[in-house]
């Protein structure tokens, strides 16, 4: 692809986060993640309140203000903070992402977060890693829910590192299973963001039940979560975290300090997430493009 070819393709917002706070568990542990979230307008497919979970800003209509910029320009913005990962947002591709992929890519780790019916699309544009989401209890048609599990097991079995978020009202491990068995035998990450704790004892049920089939589940329900890494082999925690911040990382060499089995950590990985990086983001914080493009093009350059 020519960036030459491209012209401006529009940014809604610009995040700044750790890595554990997006959750992007497995791909930079400890490190800072930019987002770049682009307006696709997924309002059509689903829907839920926007302070319920962090997808639910997509389902709506006109909240936000896009900037339109070229592509190799914002490359430069982001690069220019020094992220672990770049994650480019857009639940529904819309054919300008890859410009921005080919502008970031070699600088830096290229994540790309999609809709898990966008798997043969998300595929094509060759990221870094793809973050698959399933708003399982917010399609507002019940029947997409085939097509999001058959892209979830394609992305599995792509060879791409995978992380799947599964958004639901209550842990209901039946209701979970289809994307266990499109997860089981795989090295990819299960993310169930629950609504409804009731009591803490459904989500730990669940959490047990999907355990047997994928190799690292977490469940993300305040005060009720499962955020730690267990080795797969022999159930070490390799990896603390609580609230956004990896407390603790204990994988050398990317191997679990028990048993040295592999646990699939990619990317730059830290032994917990460095101060400099949780005072800089407050776990995460949204700014317009135009005010960072802005504050970034008239900082002087470091030499």
């Amino acid at each position: 692809m020519r960036l030459s070819s491209c012209g401006p393709l529009e940014v809604a917002m610009i995040g700044l986060g750790t890595v554990e706070s997006i959750p992007v568990y497995h791909y930079s542990p400890g490190g800072l993640a930019v987002r770049l979230r682009l307006p696709s307008y997924a309002y059509d497919i689903f829907d839920c309140p926007p302070e319920e979970h962090d997808i639910c800003i997509f389902s709506r209509e006109g909240l936000l203000e896009p900037e339109p910029l070229e592509p190799d320009r914002l490359a430069r913005v982001v690069l220019g903070m020094r992220p672990d990962i770049v994650l480019v947002e857009t639940p529904r591709l819309l054919g300008s992402e890859g410009c921005l992929l080919e502008a970031l890519r070699g600088g830096v780790a290229v994540g790309l977060r999609v809709l898990a019916s966008e798997a043969s699309p998300a595929l094509d544009l060759e990221p870094d890693l793809i973050v698959a989401d399933y708003p399982l209890d917010y399609l507002v048609d019940p029947g997409l829910s085939t097509d999001m599990v058959l892209g979830i097991r394609r992305l599995a079995r792509s060879g791409v590192p995978l992380e799947v978020n599964v958004y639901v009202e209550r842990a209901d491990p039946a209701r979970l299973a289809p994307v266990a068995e499109a997860l089981a035998g795989t090295s990819s990450a299960l993310h169930v963001h629950v609504k409804l704790h009731e009591g803490g004892g459904p989500i730990r049920k669940a959490y047990e039940l999907l355990r047997r089939r994928v190799k690292h589940v977490y469940i993300h329900n305040n005060p009720y979560s499962y955020e730690d890494t267990l080795c797969p082999s022999c159930g070490a925690t390799v990896a603390i975290r609580r609230g956004g911040v990896l407390e603790r990382l204990e994988a050398p060499g990317g191997r679990c300090w028990k048993c040295a089995s592999i646990i699939p950590f990619y990317g730059r990985i830290k032994e917990r997430t460095p101060r400099p990086v949780i005072v800089a983001t407050g776990g995460q914080r949204w700014l317009h493009p135009r005010l960072v493009v802005a504050r970034r093009s008239s900082s002087p350059s470091r030499t």
